[in-house]
């Protein structure tokens, strides 16, 4: 559980004329709770708050911490940290309180449209139809293990996470009725493009999981990095321009997408793809983060941001904001290293899973089965 100081400051009552708003717990008057404030932090796994920044860092944190809590819940921890203030006491956990064991997470194999065999992982959500699904991109080199502790945390958050080995990279090697596995320092430029049909994959068993009542496809959010973000935004093209279906909806189930140091053009497949697509650029939110000490990832991520800006106005409600830059850790490191404990300070799992929770999970997106064409 994550209370945020910005949270807490939402209870300002106004002092004298004229002078800022002051939050009662930091008021002389109200010694109580400057007390309860300073052990509500104290208790926090994530204490520092994010700052609002317009179209930068994302702050997202104050708001998940009230929104996943129910008002027992809240009125249930106040009263526990008045007695912990007041009589120095340890608060007992109740027993409704203890977290449920979450589903183990499994090794599965998927199989793409031309026969490759895709290794994957997957978290089960814990919200049943209303669990937010997500798909892991890796980058070039890479593979699915580099988005475990993403994993972990996303699924703790409820959502229902698929990780993928995409062909060439991993454990997603051996090519049917080949002599040799296929390796991505060997593809050529043209196979990277191959990958689509690998998210595709991705993509359908994710869709049987929402038949099956697991998840709600319709939710639909991916993290790409570098290479990942490019194939990312590429799919998601196919995934906003299926025709539709007589016997119901198909794709636009894309609605929010992570970029960790997206570049402009990756072998063949490029950004200028999205530019041009007109549901792409406009109606899918998008996160971009990348490390500031790096001059080319900074200057491709910058120029990307400033591209889809131009569809993106500036909201004039916080909550309806869905291009954000994030350009903080200052590291020449990039893709799935900023998500490193080296940069934990910094809260990107945690903003991710915000800007998910708001741009998905929050939208009125209702359940629906699918059949597949």
């Amino acid at each position: 559980m994550r209370v945020c100081d910005r949270w807490l400051t939402g209870f300002a009552k106004p002092t004298v004329p004229g002078e800022p708003e002051q939050s009662m717990f930091d008021r002389p008057e109200y010694p109580i709770y400057h007390e309860i404030r300073c052990s509500i932090l104290r208790s926090c796994a994530w204490r520092r708050p994010l700052e609002r920044m317009s179209n930068d860092p994302a702050h997202y944190a104050w708001r998940r911490a009230k929104s996943r809590l129910g008002s027992g819940a809240w009125l249930t921890l106040l009263t526990a940290v008045v007695a912990l203030a007041v009589g120095g006491g340890r608060p007992v956990q109740a027993e409704d309180d203890k977290e449920k064991p979450k589903p183990p997470k499994k090794e599965v194999t998927l199989s793409a449209e031309d026969g490759m065999g895709l290794k994957a992982t997957f978290w089960p959500g814990t919200n049943g139809k209303e669990s937010v699904p997500v798909i892991l991109l890796h980058g070039y080199g890479g593979s699915r293990h580099d988005f475990s502790a993403l994993g972990d945390y996303l699924q703790e958050e409820g959502f229902a996470v698929l990780a993928v080995d995409l062909r060439g990279h991993g454990e997603s090697t051996l090519v049917p009725d080949a002599n040799r596995p296929l390796l991505a320092a060997d593809m050529p430029q043209a196979a990277f493009s191959g990958m689509l049909a690998d998210v595709e994959a991705a993509n359908k068993f994710l869709i049987a999981k929402n038949n099956a009542g697991e998840l709600n496809i319709d939710k639909l959010c991916m993290v790409g990095a570098d290479m990942g973000a490019v194939l990312a935004v590429n799919w998601a093209i196919e995934d906003w321009n299926w025709p539709p279906l007589a016997i119901g909806k198909q794709g636009q189930d894309v609605k929010a997408i992570v970029m960790l140091s997206p570049p402009e053009r990756f072998k063949s497949l490029r950004m200028i793809e999205a530019y041009n697509d007109r549901a792409v650029r406009s109606r899918i939110a998008f996160y971009i983060a990348v490390g500031n000490q790096d001059p080319t990832a900074m200057r491709d991520a910058t120029k990307i941001h400033k591209t889809l800006k131009k569809f993106h106005p500036q909201p004039i409600k916080v909550e309806d904001q869905d291009l954000f830059f994030d350009h903080r850790i200052p590291t020449r490191l990039q893709g799935t290293k900023l998500l490193g404990k080296d940069f934990k300070d910094f809260g990107l799992m945690s903003n991710i899973a915000e800007f998910f929770d708001e741009r998905a999970a929050k939208q009125p997106y209702a359940w629906q089965e699918r059949k597949l064409p």
